[in-house]
């Protein structure tokens, strides 16, 4: 039947360790609760292919487990999920520093956001022409307030820090 096309283009499905994808080849790409079931010897390796396949400015959608610290009051249920579950790795996800792990590897962070029990963090590839015009209103990871501190500014309801979703054609 083939791949699978979402607007016109492949969706391409890979081993994110072991890509066989050309260089800055894709405008877009996810990575969906991978990184709990990796060592964390292993993230950074990771972060460097999604990187390399990525265009200039791509973005990348990363939603995994919330971490420590994400919603304190959840740590202690974080910390039994791996002895109720066979989880090797996931105790040392959770304490895993995921944006020097993605900003060492080439990305910005746009914006972090908790859904329940999962983290989502958009990151963009750096590199692109906009970056080197130097696009004003582009937020570094150090001028992202946390998602409690967006909460608190602007009341409970569903919080996004970043740039609006932009077009991709």
């Amino acid at each position: 039947a083939g791949p699978f096309r979402l607007h016109g283009g492949p969706v391409v499905e890979a081993a994110v360790e072991s890509m066989d994808l050309p260089p800055a080849s894709h405008d877009i790409a996810t990575c969906i609760y991978l990184f709990h079931e990796l060592p964390t010897t292993l993230h950074a390796t990771a972060a460097r292919g999604i990187a390399r396949i990525l265009k200039p400015d791509g973005l990348f959608v990363f939603i995994d487990s919330l971490q420590h610290g994400d919603k304190p009051e959840y740590d202690a249920l974080l910390d039994s999920f791996p002895l109720a579950f066979h989880e090797p790795f996931y105790g040392d996800y959770l304490k895993q520093d995921l944006r020097r792990v993605f900003e060492d590897a080439g990305f910005a962070l746009e914006a972090v956001e908790l859904a329940y029990l999962s983290r989502i963090m958009v990151l963009t590839r750096r590199g692109g022409a906009a970056r080197a015009r130097g696009r004003r209103g582009r937020r570094t990871s150090a001028d992202l307030p946390s998602s409690g501190e967006r909460r608190a500014k602007a009341g409970d309801g569903p919080q996004c820090a970043g740039r609006p979703a932009r077009s991709r054609r």
